[in-house]
């Protein structure tokens, strides 16, 4: 399985919210229940906006959720890209 961190985006930069071993959903193991890990660093998408964000540094494409005032965006562990302004909790 592999591992995802999940980051606030505020207006002091990137928070993280956690990180979270994502769990296939059956019969598909190569579909993975991004609802849940959300929902394990207590995160409720339920009414989120999907989003994606264009990274400059042609790293592609990050993805996440609009959740009330708040942009989640997830990234495999160890690599976040280096635009990513990431300030501690």
């Amino acid at each position: 399985m592999s591992t995802i961190k999940i980051y606030g985006a505020y207006a002091e930069g990137f928070i993280l919210k956690g990180s979270v071993e994502l769990k296939p959903v059956e019969p598909c193991s190569s579909v993975c229940d991004i609802a849940g890990a959300y929902a394990s660093v207590g995160i409720d998408i339920t009414d989120g906006i999907p989003v994606v964000l264009d990274l400059n540094n042609g790293t592609g494409f990050a993805p996440g959720f609009i959740v009330g005032d708040v942009t989640y965006l997830h990234f495999p562990a160890g690599h976040v890209p280096d635009e990513v302004l990431v300030r501690e909790a």
